[in-house]
């Protein structure tokens, strides 16, 4: 047992002590923005993940996102701010990547975490794709015309799609089964979402994507770098603080206090 914690004298630590175990040095850093420091690449290292190329991958889109000029974090976070301004309080991510899909959650964190204070910040859900059409887009199309779609895109494995023979003169609406014979799956993925973006830009509605063209250990360590400074921007261009919590903490200190009621 290697417990990562604080140098303060927190629970963790002085737990730690008392067993007489060694421990990693967690640094100070919020909990939403530690995806490149120890506390998730030391399990990462243990499940066998290239943490360095994971590291460095990330520290290499830092280099390309800092505050010097204006870059693809920034004008993300620049559009977003707008599209709030016109009514879009909401974001839908829907993830035409299921090797991706773990980014949903932190995407989320850090963008209600970071930004939404002072009545100000944008709601963002999402769920994977195409999965979510069945349910979230009779929301999109159908409800209140306030949702920004940022549609999430990778590469797949190139997989083929193969129909047995005795299958093949089956009718699928006005195609006949044979003709899916030898496509990809990724083929078949990405015209599910490009069947979403023309039935939006056909209604005149507006959409943003985000596509890592490719995937291996260094760009997810650049794509985790990415929402990092999307949710530092889009915080400063609110003029709030990107790295408080004050309303999360107020919830917990009276979460703690009714346990003991």
């Amino acid at each position: 047992m290697i417990p990562l914690t604080s140098k303060n004298n927190g629970a963790l630590r002085q737990i730690a002590e008392k067993y007489d175990l060694e421990t990693v040095n967690h640094p100070d850093i919020g909990g939403r923005y530690t995806g490149l420091s120890e506390t998730a690449l030391a399990p990462a290292a243990m499940l066998g993940l290239h943490v360095r190329e994971i590291f460095n991958g990330g520290r290499e889109m830092h280099d390309k996102l800092a505050p010097e000029e204006p870059n693809q974090a920034s004008r993300l976070a620049e559009i977003l701010h707008i599209a709030e301004e016109q009514g879009f309080d909401q974001v839908l991510t829907p993830f035409y990547a299921s090797r991706l899909y773990g980014f949903y959650p932190l995407l989320r964190q850090l963008m209600h975490e970071s930004v939404c204070k002072k009545g100000r910040g944008q709601t963002f859900y999402g769920d994977k794709g195409p999965e979510y059409q069945h349910h979230t887009n009779q929301r999109l199309f159908g409800g209140e015309k306030n949702i920004l779609p940022l549609f999430i895109e990778g590469t797949h494995e190139h997989m083929t799609i193969k129909i047995p023979e005795t299958l093949r003169n089956v009718k699928l609406r006005d195609k006949k089964l044979e003709e899916f014979h030898g496509k990809t799956y990724e083929g078949a993925l990405k015209a599910e979402a490009e069947g979403v973006k023309k039935a939006l830009e056909n209604q005149g509605r507006p959409l943003v994507e985000l596509e890592l063209e490719e995937f291996n250990y260094s760009s997810v360590g650049g794509l985790m770098a990415f929402f990092q400074y999307l949710a530092v921007y889009s915080s400063w261009i609110r003029d709030v603080d990107p790295f408080n919590q004050p309303d999360v903490e107020m919830s917990k200190k009276l979460g703690f206090k009714e346990r003991f009621n």
